[in-house]
């Protein structure tokens, strides 16, 4: 067996990485992995336990670092098959384990939106992220129905419909998505971020120019 570690360093409870150490069997070169890259607890209110699923790839999990020290099993998380839960405590601590699959520990706070006008080629929209990140978009109209003709599904394609721009804190919507909105019709689109959180936003067009709204 050769046994593989590297540290990440350490960063602080706005932005920490947790890493594991395992023993790498030869005939498996892939890494191990976690069923996310990030783990979001909340800026305000109480921390509870976060659960990951590891991809151990024919590796052993042999321990949780926070830097050279090894953290208690049934104290300061537990494992459970490859379950791994991560104590709300731990959740507050800098980490770093040796393997190179990284879980971001990002703190957050629900995304706020604002009112914007803009035109069907591209409709940016202000946000605050405070922390969170997109993962998708659906749309709807008033009545229950899916914004597009034949549309069988809410959800719109990331970068082709929309994008976020956190360097801007905004959305940006492009023009792909109002060629299926009717005009003079309020569609709402739900935002679903990776926290959980979901955040609801009005739009219309009238021609080419286009409203936004907070619900």
């Amino acid at each position: 067996m050769v046994r593989q570690r590297r540290d990440a360093a350490a960063l602080g409870h706005d932005q920490d990485r947790l890493t594991d150490t395992t023993t790498v069997h030869p005939r498996d070169t892939r890494s191990a992995t976690a069923s996310s890259g990030m783990v979001f607890v909340p800026k305000s209110g109480r921390i509870t336990d976060r659960t990951l699923t590891l991809n151990p790839h024919s590796k052993t999990f042999r321990a949780l670092k926070q830097g050279g020290t090894t953290l208690v099993r049934g104290k300061d998380y537990t494992l459970s098959g490859t379950r791994l839960t991560l104590k709300a405590a731990t959740l507050n601590a800098h980490f770093s384990r040796g393997v190179p699959w990284l879980i971001q520990v990002i703190t957050h706070d629900t995304p706020a939106l604002a009112n914007a006008t803009g035109t069907t080629d591209v409709f940016t929209l202000p946000v605050q992220f405070h922390g969170d990140r997109l993962k998708t978009m659906k749309a709807k109209y008033a009545d229950g129905s899916n914004v597009g003709q034949g549309a069988w599904i809410p959800y719109k394609e990331y970068a082709r419909s929309y994008e976020p721009d956190y360097a801007r804190n905004a959305i940006k919507l492009t023009s792909d998505p109002f060629k299926e909105f009717d005009d003079g019709r309020t569609v709402s689109l739900t935002f679903h971020f990776w926290s959980g959180k979901t955040v609801t936003y009005n739009v219309s067009k009238s021609g080419t120019t286009v409203t936004g709204w907070k619900s």
